[in-house]
């Protein structure tokens, strides 16, 4: 019996070794994004949302829609619902 459990352990072994040979031995890739943390694109992506998100702007005249700050939105909403 334990000459089945070394046996099954040196299997297990030669396995691993084979797999890894297979593959290369490579390790996993690091994602990385293509933009970056400071680039003029992200910068620009930034000043839009922080714009559309802190400013008043009417939306549709006739239906009388209008986009409002987030933060005014969120006191709203919450007097709205006490």
């Amino acid at each position: 019996m334990k000459k089945f459990f070394i046996l099954m352990a040196i299997l297990a072994v030669v396995l691993i070794i084979i797999i890894v040979v297979l593959s290369g031995g490579e390790t996993a890739a690091v994602y990385t994004h293509p933009y970056l943390y400071d680039s003029d694109y992200l910068k620009e992506i930034k000043k839009h949302e922080t714009d559309e998100l802190s400013h008043y702007k009417l939306i549709d005249t006739a239906k009388q829609v209008y986009s409002i700050p987030i933060d005014s939105a969120i006191v709203k909403y919450v007097h709205e619902n006490e």
